[in-house]
This record gives structure tokens, C-alpha cells and sequence, in this order.
């Protein structure tokens, strides 16, 4: 049996809520690991890992964004019913988006969406790197760091990199928005403050995107400010996850 598409990363003997996490492109779930030895007793982690990496290296890629929801619905729609608030961050960002929407047509709302280092579904995508050559997608990945650059000096690792970067680019630039709809899930945009992808007014365009409650919070750094102030964030999540545990009957 094929490992799970969303990875619990924590030991949680008496789970009362979840934090899903969805990583950028090119990352995994390992990039959340850290984050499990910070939780709060009965919260249980989970992020997203795509094909094409770690222990799903050998599945087929999964390029299109609605097969990948319909998937990661199934997964979730099975687990027991309780408090859960999605992280997506950049690409995962997306992922996220979706999902909210899709776990709101089933009538199992998120707690709450948070949406890190991404423009809102109206802004079109005009990039086609995963259609680019090799030292395109090198280039394009190599402006935020996200990517070690020595990675690419070893044939083996570079050819598994490139491979899970095109698929990654290919799931996210082939995505169109599945409807304008507003969620009725409260969200909170996380922004880098020299973020050099998202504006700081494209930031606050996501309050058009929930008909619930909405928050802005600007971190110092770039697109990857997170990897430096993820406890922080960390502690965020789980604010708003207790803020609505408490109010569970």
C-alpha cells in the first residue's frame, strides 16, 4: 500500500485537533518536521507529500490540481470529524485554498485557513517553467534560496530535483481558480515583508476570499521569511486552533 498523501509527523495517543501543512514547491513534509516536537498535547501534524520524493519516490507525478484534491478529500473525509486548520505556503498555499473549499462542500469546514507566501486566486499565472529547460527552473528556484544551489552539481540529485521541481511548477501553473466563491472559514495571510512574489496589497486581497473574519500579519524577511520565524508562526496556529476548540460544545 502506497504511503498516505498527508504524513502525520507527531505521536498523538488522544488527538482533539489537526494542523494540516502543504509545502511549497520542490519542498516535502519533512520541511514541517521541526514543528511536531512543538505541538501542544493532543494536536496532531500532518503535511502533504507529493509524489517524487522521500518515500513516494517511486509514484507517478500528480500534475493536476483537481485530481490531487479530490484525492487529499478522500484521505481527509475519512479521518474522524474534528477541529482542523490548514498552512499552505506558497504553491501549498493553493493546495490549501482548495481544499478549504472542497472540505466546505462537504460540509466539514476548516477551523480556519492560513495562506502564506501566495497571491490571491484572481491574480492569473503567466509563467510556464515547467515547460522551461533545466537551467530555466534552475534559475527560477535559485532567486528564493528554497533550493540548495549544491544540489544541482551532483547528476543523480539533480536529475531527482529538476524532476520533482517540473512536477511541482506543472501542478501550479496549470491551475485555474475552481470558483470566486468566498469561504465561510475565518482566514489569516501570513506575508514576508520583502517578499519579492506577493505585494503587500496582494496580501490584504485575500479578505475578499472569506465571508468570516480575516487577519494580516507581516514578518520580516523574504519569500521564505517562515523557515526563520516558524515558531512564531507556529504559535499562531495554534492560538486560533484553541480559539475554536474552546468553543466546541
Amino acid at each position: 500500500m502506497h504511503a498516505s498523501l498527508l504524513q502525520q509527523l507527531n505521536c498523538c495517543p488522544a488527538p482533539r485537533s489537526e494542523i494540516l501543512c502543504f509545502p511549497h514547491a520542490g519542498g516535502s513534509a519533512s520541511y514541517f518536521q521541526r514543528w511536531a516536537a512543538h505541538l501542544p498535547e493532543g494536536v496532531i501534524l500532518r503535511a502533504l507529500q507529493l509524489p517524487l520524493r522521500e518515500d513516494r519516490l517511486e509514484l507517478p507525478p500528480l500534475t493536476d490540481m483537481a485530481e490531487l484534491v479530490r484525492l487529499l478529500i478522500k484521505e481527509v473525509t475519512a479521518l474522524p470529524k474534528r477541529p482542523r486548520i490548514l498552512l499552505g505556503h506558497s504553491m501549498g498555499a493553493i493546495i490549501a485554498w482548495e481544499m478549504a473549499l472542497a472540505l466546505e462542500q462537504c460540509r466539514q469546514p476548516v477551523s480556519h485557513l492560513f495562506i502564506s507566501g501566495q497571491t490571491p486566486p484572481d491574480v492569473m499565472r503567466q509563467t510556464q517553467f515547467h515547460l522551461g529547460s533545466d537551467q530555466q527552473l534552475i534559475a527560477e528556484v535559485a532567486r528564493f534560496s528554497a533550493t540548495p544551489a549544491s544540489l544541482f552539481e551532483f547528476p543523480a540529485l539533480r536529475e531527482l530535483v529538476l524532476e520533482q521541481l517540473r512536477h511541482d511548477y506543472a501542478l501550479i501553473e496549470r491551475w485555474q481558480p475552481t470558483t470566486t466563491k468566498k469561504l465561510s472559514s475565518p482566514i489569516t495571510v501570513l506575508h514576508g515583508r520583502e517578499d519579492s512574489e506577493v505585494t503587500q496589497h496582494q496580501a490584504q486581497c485575500w479578505s475578499k476570499f472569506t465571508s468570516n473574519e480575516f487577519r494580516l500579519y507581516n514578518w520580516p524577511g523574504d519569500h521564505f521569511y517562515l523557515t526563520t520565524h516558524w515558531q512564531a508562526i507556529l504559535h499562531q496556529l495554534c492560538q486560533r486552533l484553541f480559539s475554536h476548540t474552546s468553543d466546541m460544545p
